[in-house]
């Protein structure tokens, strides 16, 4: 539970220059949180700061658009560890992505992206030697993966009305993940225990979405 405000700021560049745009920016947040909403210990204290780019070609036949997010998460868990929710007092999380994404003729689209989680090893929120669920033999956080996206939008080059003022979107999503846990195969050791399954390697939860969303 959050304990009073959290702030948040931000500040950006954005230069724009014929069909081209870029942007460079940072941000930050600070919040207090009571975890698991246990009071009596103190609260959990995040620090977030982040810096994020961003370079857009949008031409008359097609667009282009490539996306960085670099975000570090200062944790000071006073409240966790003196629960031993937490096996440290502060730990640090470090959460990167990258994003490139092509669009033809208004209507169809083609996006594939990054995504890596790294930071401190905290065996009572990672671990399944402490109890953590889920978590890893390595009480990493670490994980990394792939995302592919194909999508159409239908009325990207208008309609009659009523439709004219919507905006629509339909697709597929695919996510492989090729750490979870700080592991590839067997993360947290279950492989072999009845009912199991291949979930426990980190290709085992790979995802395929299928999507539509309406704006209007």
């Amino acid at each position: 539970m959050l304990n009073g405000v959290a702030p948040y700021w931000r500040l950006a560049l954005e230069p724009h220059w014929g069909d081209h745009c870029l942007m460079i920016g940072a941000f930050g947040m600070y919040g207090q949180l009571a975890p698991s909403s246990m009071f009596g210990f103190g609260y959990d204290d995040y620090t977030d700061i982040g810096f994020d780019s961003q370079y857009q070609y949008d031409g008359d036949k097609y667009s282009v658009t490539v996306k960085l997010t670099d975000i570090v998460e200062y944790q000071k868990l006073n409240s966790s560890f003196a629960q031993s929710v937490s096996s440290n007092p502060n730990d640090r999380l470090n959460s990167f992505k990258a994003n490139a994404s092509f669009v033809l003729d208004h209507a169809y689209s083609f996006s594939a992206g990054y995504f890596n989680i790294s930071g401190t090893k905290d065996c009572d929120l990672y671990g399944v030697s402490c109890g953590a669920s889920p978590g890893g033999l390595s009480n990493s956080p670490d994980g990394n993966g792939l995302i592919f996206d194909v999508a159409y939008l239908p009325f990207s080059h208008g309609s009659p009305w009523p439709y004219s003022t919507y905006n629509a979107r339909i697709g597929i999503q695919y996510t492989q993940y090729l750490k979870l846990y700080g592991g590839t195969n067997n993360f947290d050791g279950m492989i072999g225990t009845p009912g199991a399954g291949g979930t426990h390697n980190a290709s085992g939860n790979n995802t395929l979405f299928l999507y539509a969303w309406l704006m209007f």
